[in-house]
């Protein structure tokens, strides 16, 4: 029994040293990178589950080598030291307050028709100019004046 309980404390405390769990986490962070994988492992060849996006609130567990033990909306996972930066002191009502105002997961950007058609649509109803439809326009876009003034898309 006692050899056991003994053994038992050892291999905690190994697992312990080992993943960098002490007195000092859990501190809140944020991603600082895009698209940065969230992988089930410190080594880099193991499977990604999730991307994390730029500022993606991160709660930092522990570490081991180069990689912070984070808890993220996409789950627990390692991500490289390389793509985090710690909040020191920062509490945990500020760092729910921090996770509110930005979204943790990776998010397509939105599909370039409807943005366009966005913008197009601002244009019509006066709400942007014709430098700003022209300036934020993702891709091509061959536009003729029409009878009224505006510009249009040519089909």
């Amino acid at each position: 029994m006692k050899k056991t309980v003994l053994l038992l404390l050892l291999l905690t405390a190994c697992l312990l040293a080992v993943t960098g769990f002490g007195d000092e986490y859990p501190v809140y962070g944020r991603c600082i990178g895009e698209k940065v994988n969230v992988r089930v492992s410190p080594n880099s060849t193991y499977p990604s589950y999730g991307r994390l996006i730029h500022d993606a609130p991160l709660q930092i567990l522990g570490e081991s080598g180069d990689t912070y033990y984070c808890s993220t909306a996409k789950g627990t996972g390692y991500i490289p030291k390389l793509y985090v930066e710690k909040f020191e002191g920062m509490t945990y009502l500020e760092y729910k307050e921090y996770c509110r105002d930005n979204p943790s997961e990776y998010r397509k950007l939105e599909p370039r028709r409807n943005r366009n058609k966005q913008l197009l649509a601002k244009y019509y109803a006066g709400k942007i100019t014709e430098d700003e439809l022209l300036s934020g326009w993702i891709g091509k876009g061959v536009f003729i004046r029409g009878t009224d003034g505006k510009l249009y898309k040519e089909k």
